[in-house]
C-alpha cells in the first residue's frame, strides 16, 4: 500500500504555476495516547508555512479514551473552517470513528472500515448507561450534525439499541441522495438491534459516506482532483508523529523494566544499596515522566512525576539517615 513520501523531495516547480500540496498527518494506534489532539495541533501548525491545499489525516487506530474526543472534536470544528481537511480510513473504530466524523470529507482504503463505538465509563470500565449515555448520544449526534453527517448513524454507532436503514434515491440528474432511518422502514439494513453499527468502504462509497476508495497515493490524488498528482509539500506531520509513536514505544518497552528494578531493588539486603538503586530508578522514571504529556504518563503508565519525586526526596532522606548513623 503506497503510503511513503514519494515526492515531497521533489525539485521545486518552476514553470510558474503552483502545485497543489498534500500534508499528510498519521493518526495511529490508541485515542488519547498516540492518536492525541496535541500532537495533531502540532502537526497542523507544522503545516501553515507551506498553506497546503489539502490536509490528509491517514486514521488506522483500533479507538480509546472517550475524553480525548471532545478535545479533537473542538479541535478539528475551528482548523477544518481553516484548511481542506479529509480523512483516510484504513480502520477507524469507537473513538477513531467518532473522530473521524468531525471531518466532513472521508476517502477509504478498499479494506476500510468505521463504527462500533460503545462509550466506556473510565471508572469501573463498563460502558455507559442511562443518563450517561444520554448525554453522550445527544453530544454525538449534535457533533456530527456540525460537521454534515446525519445524526441517526452517530446514535447507531454508539448504542445497541437502534435500527439504522436507510433507501438511496436518484435524481434525474443521476445524483444520489441517502434518506437515513432510524427504524426498519428503510430497504437496505445497515444495522439491527443488538448490533453495532460498522460500515465497510464498500458499504461507505454506497451510502454516501466515502468519496471514493483509494488504497494509495496515487489514486488518492486522482479522488482529489490534483491534476499534477500527488505532491506533499513537506513530511513534518508524519515526522512528528512518527517521533511521537516511537518514544511512546521506548517507554512502553522500558518503563516495565524500570518497574521491575524498583521492586527488585526493595528486596536487596543492603539497605544502602537498595535504597541507592530505587533512587537511580525514580530518577529514571521522572525523565520519562517529563517527555510526555502528564495525562499520558498517569492514564497509560499510572504514573505520576510529584508522586514519584515525593518518594525520591523521601529516599534521598533515609540515604542521609544512614549516612549520618554510620
Amino acid at each position: 500500500m503506497g503510503v511513503g513520501v514519494a515526492s515531497s523531495t521533489e525539485s521545486p516547480d518552476t514553470s510558474g504555476v503552483r502545485r497543489k500540496c498534500v500534508f499528510v498527518i498519521p493518526l495511529e494506534d490508541e485515542v488519547g495516547k498516540v492518536f492525541r489532539v496535541d500532537k495533531l495541533k502540532e502537526a497542523i501548525d507544522a503545516a501553515r508555512p507551506y498553506n497546503p491545499d489539502i490536509i490528509v489525516l491517514r486514521i488506522d487506530s483500533p479507538g480509546g479514551l472517550l475524553s480525548e474526543i471532545y478535545k479533537l472534536r473542538d479541535y478539528l470544528q475551528k482548523e477544518r473552517n481553516e484548511f481542506h481537511i479529509v480523512v483516510w480510513i484504513k480502520s477507524a473504530i469507537s473513538a477513531a470513528a467518532m473522530t473521524s466524523f468531525n471531518v466532513r470529507e472521508m476517502y477509504f482504503m478498499k479494506e476500510g472500515h468505521i463504527g462500533a463505538a460503545t462509550a466506556f465509563n473510565p471508572g469501573n470500565g463498563q460502558a455507559l448507561q442511562g443518563d450517561e449515555l444520554a448525554e453522550w448520544i445527544k453530544t454525538a449526534r449534535d457533533m456530527f450534525t456540525s460537521a454534515g453527517w446525519d445524526p441517526k448513524i452517530a446514535q447507531t454507532m454508539i448504542d445497541e439499541q437502534y435500527w439504522l436503514t436507510a433507501d438511496v434515491k436518484y435524481d434525474a440528474n443521476g445524483k444520489k441522495t441517502v434518506i437515513w432511518h432510524d427504524d426498519d422502514s428503510g430497504s437496505e439494513v445497515l444495522s439491527r438491534p443488538g448490533e453495532n453499527l460498522v460500515f465497510t468502504s464498500t458499504q461507505a462509497l454506497q451510502f454516501n459516506i466515502a468519496n471514493a476508495i483509494c488504497d494509495d497515493e496515487d489514486e488518492l490524488a486522482e479522488a482529489l482532483h490534483l491534476e499534477d498528482g500527488w505532491y506533499e509539500c513537506s513530511d513534518a506531520g508524519r515526522k512528528i508523529m512518527e517521533d511521537w509513536k516511537n518514544l511512546l514505544k521506548r517507554a512502553d518497552k522500558e518503563i516495565p523494566k524500570l518497574n521491575r528494578r524498583y521492586q527488585a531493588a526493595q528486596s536487596m539486603s543492603d539497605p544502602r544499596a537498595a535504597l541507592g538503586q530505587q533512587a537511580q530508578v525514580l530518577r529514571e522514571l521522572i525523565k520519562w515522566g517529563k517527555r510526555m504529556p502528564t495525562d499520558v504518563f498517569n492514564i497509560f503508565y499510572q504514573l505520576d512525576v510529584k508522586q514519584l519525586e515525593r518518594q525520591l526526596r523521601l529516599i534521598r532522606s533515609q540515604i542521609a539517615n544512614l549516612n549520618d548513623g554510620g
